[in-house]
């Protein structure tokens, strides 16, 4: 049943991209229903989060049962007369359910793709020698402003060699913070990607030990954008503390969020296996020990 249902997500989120892409902000939920072939029921349940969290905002479009022309539009049920009349047809009529459209506003950066440009990237393949090179020059950096644009330049760089994940925002902010990075995941093959769509990403490039109250508030981040199937990366070039380790163990466990550190000691193997088969290891590590 779980499997279905990330189908019908994984679905339902391409249907709205293809939307997107034509130009179009606003569609209705039928051409949703009518184009993905899905139930009506998994439709609802897939955008009502996404309402609940402002992610898309809905409305009402009242048309004449008679002539099939709009006749206004509005934001909820009771501010709809209970009488209307089409100045079209001069038909009159009671409101009803039956005689509704309902309209989804997109507002999410999740249902589209970033320009590239916003990132620093070279433009050509590079090898586990030159990144572990942009990676070792941030480190030896002693400016902390330098030293957050190399890192950013290093991990920028890292994820463009990555086949099979897209580039989504950056520096994006909501009413709970700022997430460094989001990348949408098209892999499948492994029950990691399959439960998760999106890879949720925080940099550090502090030479002190990550806190507990650091990893809280990554947490609250990745709980609030997990709604669109998230795991969370805290990418830092020091190391947590055994607070801050504790936290996120309890999260995997109490919360049921898949949120892993990846920590100065382990970048080198990180550009060695790259992201996709890394996160896989952890991932199989974590469930034999659960």
């Amino acid at each position: 049943m779980k499997d279905l249902k990330n189908c019908s997500q994984s679905i339902l989120e391409n249907k709205v991209r293809e939307f997107l892409s034509t130009g179009k902000n606003k569609f209705y939920l039928h051409d949703i229903t009518r184009a993905t072939g899905l139930p009506l029921h998994e439709v609802e349940d897939f955008f009502l989060p996404l309402l609940k969290e402002n992610e898309i905002e809905g409305s009402l479009e009242v048309r004449c049962p008679k002539c099939g022309i709009e006749m206004g539009i509005y934001t909820k049920y009771p501010d709809i007369p209970e009488e209307l009349y089409c100045e079209n047809c001069g038909h009159s009529f009671q409101k009803s359910t039956d005689d509704l459209e309902i309209v989804l506003d997109v507002k999410s950066k999740f249902f589209r793709v970033s320009p590239k440009g916003r990132l620093n990237l070279v433009d050509r393949k590079l090898t586990s020698c030159e990144l572990n090179g942009f990676l070792n020059d941030s480190l030896k950096e002693k400016n902390p402003l330098e030293k957050g644009k190399k890192f950013e330049y290093f991990f920028e760089n890292f994820m463009a060699q990555q086949d099979g994940f897209t580039f989504v925002d950056k520096h994006c902010r909501s009413r709970v913070g700022e997430i460094d990075y989001f990348y949408r995941s098209k892999h499948s093959e492994h029950p990691l990607w399959r439960s998760y769509n999106y890879v949720f990403i925080e940099c550090k490039n502090w030479k002190d030990k990550i806190p507990s109250k650091e990893i809280s508030h990554f947490i609250v981040l990745l709980k609030r954008k997990n709604l669109f199937k998230c795991c969370g990366i805290y990418l830092t070039i020091s190391a947590l503390s055994p607070e801050a380790n504790t936290e996120m163990e309890d999260a995997r466990k109490t919360e049921k969020l898949f949120v892993l550190a990846l920590e100065k000691n382990t970048l080198p193997k990180l550009i060695e296996k790259g992201l996709k088969e890394y996160m896989e290891g952890v991932c199989d590590k974590i469930v034999s020990k659960s």
